[in-house]
């Protein structure tokens, strides 16, 4: 079955449009003296804006990656990760970082969409379970730097010196295994249902029903 990733596309758009639009990035960006002033929305928005063409560009690789691996192998619930990703990394950047006055970027939802991912793919008994069980490791990894050092591993930016913010990141790992833990009885179900009677959507003898979680994208896995 030809799968569209478009909650991928969508979550990038945004990101596309506040990059182009640099007064919807200002009204958009994580600022924590607008935020105390009542402009909320902030919390979850700045997840959209980047500070520099690299940071950009980083951010919408790894989150396109994630995100069309998870539409195009039919995972369900990936819509729950982008709506619950970007309001829980806004909420830890707001309680954890006191003194830190901006912060944007999409990092955290591409951490959240790639632990969903491969939390999935432990469930495989193929080569693809090892490439999960490596990038899970990969992100503690990451995390873990980023603690210790403060840096990034990645982007930069020459007009403002850019720091990690790993809670950030911890956030949006976070989400994305709540959101798996919460939509794999439905992921097993429908596994089950693609091998004893093919794809639900296409079979006219099919009488059992696809249970799915938001942003599920039926058929059979890649």
């Amino acid at each position: 079955m030809n799968r569209f990733p478009i909650i991928t596309l969508g979550v990038l758009a945004l990101a596309v449009i506040t990059g182009l639009w640099t007064d919807a990035a200002s009204a958009l960006v994580y600022n924590r003296h607008q935020i105390l002033s009542g402009e909320v929305w902030r919390i979850v928005t700045c997840n959209w804006v980047h500070f520099s063409s690299s940071h950009f560009a980083y951010d919408v690789l790894a989150f396109a990656l994630a995100g069309s691996l998870i539409e195009l192998r039919g995972h369900p619930g990936f819509g729950w990760v982008c709506l619950l990703s970007p309001t829980l990394i806004g909420l830890a950047v707001f309680l954890t970082q006191p003194d830190l006055e901006l912060f944007g970027g999409l990092s955290g939802m591409a951490t959240g969409s790639a632990v969903f991912l491969s939390l999935h793919g432990l469930r495989e008994h193929n080569a693809w379970r090892w490439i999960c069980w490596f990038a899970l490791a990969v992100i503690a990894v990451k995390i873990g730097l980023e603690f210790a050092t403060g840096q990034l591993a990645f982007a930069q930016s020459g007009a403002l010196a850019l720091k990690p913010v790993p809670a950030s990141h911890v956030a949006g790992g976070l989400s994305g295994a709540l959101v798996w833990f919460f939509t794999r009885e439905s992921s097993n179900l429908q596994n089950r249902t693609e091998q004893c009677c093919g794809d639900p959507l296409f079979s006219a003898s099919s009488e059992m029903p696809l249970v799915r979680g938001f942003g599920s994208r039926g058929g059979r896995r890649a």
